[in-house]
């Protein structure tokens, strides 16, 4: 994904929560993979009454969010990993000088706490290997006293369904969630599409849409159930059912790209 499509898919979350939402009801943001903080600086214009929490562990990119972040009182940079382990996991981040990609940086955004499967014919992903330390987000929100998250940005490198169990039963006290996903194993025995689906359907998550999609991967929206029964009733359909079916090119009926 180009930093254009980045740009433009906070864009359609923020506009897709605040529909469901409300303008002023935004208060907490929970980031899961920071980067380099560029999203995080657009939701922090586009978000004026939100506390963002941002969690980011690749040592190659903390400088460049540290920087970001300075001086930004309601920005919460919170430098680890985030999995279904409290504790030192393996990390693997992008060594840039030898992997093969069309970004300029090396694409280190591409790091994941999952190893490349070398299936991926866009990019040659080639990883060194380091500890970082990883918290759930059940922990961290106990620890926080967070009482509801209003939305969830995740972009983890196919690490998005980890972190999600981590939540626990906190997961019920999530509304909305925008999640990189993938059709392809780029990493590893790394979960694909259909299980996220099927641990978010099961939780009461239902699929708003896609603000992105691809052959290999793309972005979806999946919203809380019990906030938003009377929106989905509205609409008169039921997403579960007659999406389930479908394949993954049929998708863009849903989509908002």
């Amino acid at each position: 994904m180009t930093l254009k499509n980045y740009e433009s898919s906070v864009d359609k979350v923020v506009k897709i929560a605040k529909e469901l939402l409300g303008k002023q009801s935004i208060k907490v943001l929970v980031e899961v993979g920071a980067r380099d903080c560029r999203e995080t600086l657009s939701f922090y214009k586009l978000l004026p009454n939100a506390n963002i929490y941002t969690f980011e562990c690749n040592p190659q990119t903390l400088p460049d969010c540290r920087a970001a972040v300075k001086n930004k009182p309601r920005i919460n940079l919170i430098e680890k990993a985030v999995s279904n382990v409290t504790g030192i996991i393996k990390f693997y981040p992008i060594n840039p000088s030898k992997t093969i990609t069309t970004w300029a940086n090396g694409n280190p955004g591409a790091s994941s706490i999952f190893k490349a499967s070398g299936k991926y014919p866009v990019e040659k992903y080639i990883q060194d290997e380091i500890e970082v330390e990883s918290i759930r987000l059940e922990d961290f929100i106990k620890e926080n006293s967070i009482d509801t998250i209003d939305l969830m940005w995740m972009d983890i490198q196919g690490a998005e369904l980890l972190a999600l169990k981590g939540l626990g039963d906190r997961i019920q006290q999530l509304k909305l969630v925008y999640l990189e996903i993938e059709f392809f194993e780029i990493y590893k025995d790394q979960p694909l599409y259909d299980d996220l689906r099927a641990f978010l359907n099961k939780k009461g998550f239902l699929l708003v849409g896609f603000t992105n999609i691809g052959k290999y991967s793309g972005d979806a929206i999946f919203v809380n159930g019990k906030y938003f029964d009377n929106y989905f009733k509205k609409l008169k359909c039921n997403i579960l059912n007659q999406y389930t079916h479908l394949k993954y090119k049929a998708y863009r009926i849903v989509s908002f790209v």
